[in-house]
């Protein structure tokens, strides 16, 4: 995403980057090896869980984020979302 107020950018182009990071993390999540991360065990349990419904997970906080951003006043460094 780019650095300007999220208010300036259009549904449509919001919606798309979202859906381009979607895929991205989706990407990445499916050829990470959790076990093998210096993660603790409650952490990698609950990767896990969330890698079996990848699609499903990303959709969800897909449309949290994107309804949580799209008529802020505030750069996107300004927002900090917490899972």
């Amino acid at each position: 995403m780019n650095k300007f107020v999220f208010k300036n950018m259009s549904d449509k182009k919001l919606k798309k980057q979202i859906n381009f990071a979607e895929h991205r993390l989706s990407k990445k999540l499916l050829e990470c090896d959790i076990s093998s991360l210096p993660l603790s065990d409650y952490t990698q349990k609950y990767l896990s869980n969330k890698l079996v419904n990848l699609n499903n997970e990303l959709q969800l906080y897909g449309r949290l984020l994107y309804m949580s951003i799209i008529n802020q006043n505030l750069p996107i460094k300004g927002i900090i979302l917490v899972d």
